[in-house]
Parts: structure tokens; sequence; C-alpha cells
């Protein structure tokens, strides 16, 4: 099963993921489940929020802080996988390989192939950003194309897809 949980910045979008997460694998009393956690530490704030998503996690999930290869890490010797989250990984992609975005697409291919094939449960969170002012800077509209894209192509193939709005999750498929 595959779920997908975007919504603005702040909306709750994490701790939802991480209360279905948890509820689904009490349900199916699943014990290999890792959080797979994007963010690159650059700052004061982001690495309070990191502390913040760790402590609401607890002890029962294996972190795996992978910035750029997460497809490296999407199989099925996991019963569940949470992801958090496509848009820290598209900016990462993005900072590291602006110059090749022929190695760009290779990644993203490569992480929908891996989502294709797994076959357990994953639960993959991400930011709209398709509310917001469209920039006049061309980096930023590139960059805000390019999540969008992955965003739709996760949506696509999700059994489930939410948008979180003010703390509020609302079921838009499945």
């Amino acid at each position: 099963m595959k779920i997908f949980i975007t919504g603005g910045v702040g909306s709750g979008k994490s701790s939802f993921a991480l209360s279905i997460a948890d509820k689904l694998s009490s349900e199916r009393k699943t014990k290999n489940k890792i959080f797979l956690a994007t963010a690159i530490p650059g700052d004061d704030e982001i690495s309070e929020k990191i502390k913040k998503h760790r402590f609401q996690r607890g002890d029962d999930w294996i972190t795996i802080e992978e910035p750029y290869d997460i497809a490296g890490h999407i199989n099925n010797q996991y019963d569940v996988i949470l992801l958090d989250c496509i848009t820290m990984w598209v900016t990462n992609l993005f900072f590291r390989y602006f110059k090749e975005p022929e190695r760009i697409e290779l990644i993203k291919n490569s992480f929908i192939r891996s989502l294709l094939e797994f076959q357990n449960l994953i639960i993959i969170v991400s930011n709209e950003t398709g509310f917001g002012i469209i920039s006049d800077k061309k980096e930023i509209r590139h960059w805000s194309n390019l999540l969008s894209e992955v965003n739709r192509r996760i949506a696509e193939i999700s059994d489930q897809v939410y948008l979180v709005v003010s703390g509020i999750p609302i079921k838009i498929k499945g």
C-alpha cells in the first residue's frame, strides 16, 4: 500500500503520517519499520525540527538519513517505510545537480521505479507548492515544476492521497 500525504508548510503532514504509520503498523503487527529522512541539518531551525520529529517517533523506528539516494532504501526488506519528505529530497537534488538535469531525471525515475516495485506499506510526505505564487526567479520556477512533477507521479501510483490543511487531513484519493 502506498499513501501520499501533501499539504502546506506546517500543516501537520508529518504528525498525520506518523499517526497513520503507527496505526497501520500496529494493526499489521509489523516490526521492521524505517523512517527515511531526507533533510540535511543545515541550520538551527532544521536541526530543531529533526530533533522534534525523532522525539515524536520514539524508539521503535529505525531512522535512515539519506538526502539523495532514497530509491536505494526502498526495498521489500522493510515492512513499513515513512518517507519524510519529498520536498527536501527534491531541494537537495536540485542544488546538488542543478547543472545536470539529466542526472536529476535518472534519479527521479529510479525513485518512481522503486515505489512501483515496493510491495509493503510506504507513507510519503511532501509539500504542495501549487497553491503559492509563481516566482519571478527562473531557478525557483524550475524547482517548483520539478517538485510538482514528482508529486503528481507519486499521487498517480498511490492507493491513497491526503491533503492536510491547518491540521485537518482530507482524503482526496482512495
